[in-house]
C-alpha cells in the first residue's frame, strides 16, 4: 500500500500538520490481499503461507515464497476441499508401497532365484507361506 500525506489542523496553533495515512485498494486501484486473481480462493496469511478458513479454522497450503503464484497451493487445496469443508481430516497419500505390493515384489525376486537354482524349491514354498500369499 502507498501512504500519502494529509493536512490536519491541530487545536493550538491551527496550522495544517502533516500525518500519514495508508491509500485503500480502491484508491490506488491494486488488490489488497494480494490475492494473484479476484476469485483466487486461498489468501496470503500474515505467516507467510496460503491459507483459507474452513468452518471457522484456518487451512495452510504451503509457503508463499516458495510459491508465489499460489498454483501448488491452490492443487492442494483441490485435492483437500472435499474433506475439509465436511469436517474431516484431509486423507494423506502414502509415500512407499502398500504391503501387499511389497509382498508381490518380494516373491518375484524369490521365484527369479528359484528359477535359476539359487534357492530350493523347500525354501521358496516356505517364503511364500510366510508371506501369507495363496498360489496362482
Amino acid at each position: 500500500m502507498q501512504r500519502r500525506l494529509t493536512p490536519v489542523l491541530t487545536p493550538d496553533n491551527r496550522k495544517p500538520k502533516e500525518t500519514s495515512c495508508l491509500l485503500s485498494s480502491k484508491v490506488t486501484g491494486k488488490p489488497s490481499s494480494g490475492k494473484p486473481h479476484p476469485d483466487f480462493p486461498l489468501f496470503r496469511h500474515a505467516t507467510g503461507r496460503w491459507a483459507k478458513k474452513v468452518k471457522g479454522k484456518f487451512c495452510y497450503f504451503g509457503k508463499v515464497a516458495n510459491d508465489p503464484d499460489g498454483q501448488l497451493a491452490l492443487a492442494q487445496w483441490l485435492e483437500q476441499k472435499d474433506d475439509l469443508l465436511a469436517g474431516r481430516t484431509p486423507r494423506v497419500k502414502p509415500d512407499g508401497l502398500p504391503l501387499r505390493e511389497l509382498l508381490d515384489r518380494f516373491m518375484v525376486s524369490k521365484r527369479c532365484l528359484l528359477d535359476t537354482c539359487e534357492i530350493t524349491p523347500k525354501h521358496y514354498a516356505e517364503q511364500y507361506d510366510e508371506s501369507g500369499q495363496r498360489p496362482r
